[in-house]
């Protein structure tokens, strides 16, 4: 039998960041720090990278890097450790990378359709904030219509990426308030 998916845990992961970032409980801060600090606790101070790492690590999925949650990696590991894949392909859960070479910045995926994707991206401080790849396009179902995500990067070259998303750890339980 298969491990369990868990792109949900990811992608909560990140969805509890964001709620959490302004609060005493969780206050986030932006630096490049390694080794990528994979603990639950607070503040935390990471970079884009570090952000994406933490998330697959706190849903118990193999680490995204290729680099057994030693707390190293960076966007370019990301880059040679991913799959490529089209935009039409995107879920939940599947990462961005901006820029050329071994990438600017990267980003988690929580909503994609056919026309348009929203991230979480950690890249500055006050992150990790909602944050649409390009200008949305049409109509977007609730309840993604009504996050507050102002901010679009559009940076090219766009290159998204699958890593595994298979259960091979218990996922961390996440502090409540």
């Amino acid at each position: 039998m298969p491990a369990p998916d868990n792109r949900h845990l990811i992608v909560q992961a990140a969805k509890w960041a964001v709620g959490k970032k302004n609060t005493p409980l969780a206050p986030w801060h932006y630096k490049e720090v390694r080794p990528i600090p994979l603990n639950l606790t607070f503040p935390k101070t990471t970079d884009c990278s570090g952000f994406v790492t933490w998330c697959y690590w706190v849903a118990g999925c193999a680490d995204p890097n290729g680099q057994n949650y030693s707390g190293q990696g960076y966007t370019g590991t990301l880059l040679s450790h991913g799959t490529q894949i089209n935009t039409n392909q995107v879920l939940a859960g599947d990462v961005v990378v901006y820029g050329a070479g071994t990438g600017e910045h990267t980003a988690l995926v929580v909503y994609a359709d056919l026309l348009n994707v929203l991230t979480i991206s950690h890249g500055q401080e006050g992150d990790p904030s909602y944050t649409w790849v390009n200008k949305p396009q049409g109509t977007i179902p609730a309840p993604f219509n009504v996050v507050p995500a102002t901010a679009v990067d559009g940076r090219k070259p766009q290159r998204f990426l699958r890593f595994s998303t298979a259960q091979i750890a218990t996922s961390r339980q996440l502090p409540t308030v």
